[in-house]
């Protein structure tokens, strides 16, 4: 299990979430459910190197 910053866009505003899920994919098909209505969702891992190294 991995955290992950999880940056949802909706209604004109931006919500974040700190999650522990087994991938980000994971944390994006979770927030999907939490908020259906949402324009915009993103996943990155918590203490992610600058480039993508995790």
């Amino acid at each position: 299990m991995k955290l992950y910053l999880i940056k949802i866009a909706c209604l004109g505003r931006a919500y974040f979430e700190v999650r522990a899920d087994s991938s980000s994919c994971s944390a994006i098909v979770h927030a999907m459910d939490r908020y259906p209505q949402a324009s915009a969702i993103s996943a990155c891992p918590v203490g992610a190197q600058p480039g993508g190294a995790a």
